[in-house]
């Protein structure tokens, strides 16, 4: 963890792979992943979502296919493309589908910031989501836009430390929410 609580890094530098996997919470309720990792050689990674919530995924490079417990069928995901989903608890995993470079930024909200943040427009959302009770999985796989790409890329990039990257992620994590919200 860094000197201010705000992040974990796991980082690796094996003969294999090289790369590493950031969880960054800049807030209660709000999470960011940011994963930049050259196989070398396919990989595998398992994962437990503890609570239920609300995800968006953008794809930078690469490409993996994803399982999760509470989804039927594969998700597959590549440079280019971006998911919006909702999982409850559950479990799944991720499979790394080349040897290119995966760059990939995860944005994961507790179901009660979401609705806090888009409450004006909860109804039409909530009638909008594919399914309509917050209990039943669901995704949706589009291309990224040229904003989407751009506020991925800053959140990569950024430079600053402590109360600023607090500030410039949280800001970033809801410009990616709500790009893919609109698009």
């Amino acid at each position: 963890p860094s000197a201010h609580g705000l992040d974990t890094s796991f980082e690796s530098r094996w003969p294999m792979a090289d790369g590493y996997l950031k969880k960054i919470r800049p807030k209660p309720g709000l999470d960011i992943y940011v994963m930049d990792w050259s196989p070398g050689i396919g990989f595998t990674m398992n994962a437990a979502v503890r609570h239920a919530g609300f995800g968006f995924k953008f794809f930078i490079s690469g490409k993996m296919k994803y399982q999760n417990s509470a989804v039927n069928g594969e998700m597959f995901m590549a440079a280019g493309l971006n998911r919006f989903a909702f999982f409850p608890a559950s479990g799944g995993s991720g499979q790394c589908m080349s040897k290119d470079r995966v760059k990939v930024v995860i944005i994961s909200m507790a179901p009660s910031l979401f609705l806090s943040l888009f409450q004006d427009a909860r109804s039409r959302l909530l009638s909008a989501l594919p399914v309509p009770a917050l209990n039943k999985a669901f995704f949706h796989i589009s291309p990224n836009t040229p904003a989407m790409e751009t506020a991925a890329l800053d959140i990569f990039n950024c430079t600053f430390h402590g109360s600023l990257k607090k500030v410039f992620l949280e800001g970033k994590a809801l410009e990616l929410a709500a790009c893919q919200l609109h698009g």
